[in-house]
């Protein structure tokens, strides 16, 4: 039989979600790319309330919430946030648990949406 060499885990997420929502809502300048990925504890109010700065944030132009525990909820906040903000060019939201219904407000806030241009979704 083959042998295979285990994978190490990914280390984790060093992010600072309160902070990075500090500087979201600060419109910090420094801060052009937000990945929150794999962090599981996440409130879905924070994730509301960054989605709620996004919608004014003139910098930040990736935002990544990957496994993060997304829901409906949270879709219909990005939704909100894709109609107003205007500098957001990539959105990465796989691997959540946002079913159809959250899935099709989000596809509709795209009509309103002339900067994003890649959106990734997969694995819901």
């Amino acid at each position: 039989p083959d042998t295979y060499k285990p994978v190490p885990d990914e280390p984790p997420n060093p992010t600072n979600v309160e902070e990075t929502l500090r500087q979201i809502q600060a419109n910090d300048g420094a801060l052009e790319d937000v990945n929150l990925n794999n962090i599981k504890d996440i409130p879905i109010s924070t994730l509301k309330a960054i989605c709620e700065a996004m919608k004014t944030n003139t910098h930040v132009k990736k935002l990544s919430l990957v496994a993060t525990r997304s829901n409906d909820p949270v879709a219909s906040a990005v939704a909100e946030m894709l109609t107003e903000n205007k500098t957001l060019q990539s959105l990465n939201i796989e691997s959540n648990f946002i079913t159809s219904a959250g899935m099709m407000s989000i596809i509709k806030a795209m009509h309103r949406n002339t900067t994003l241009s890649e959106l990734k979704v997969d694995n819901q």
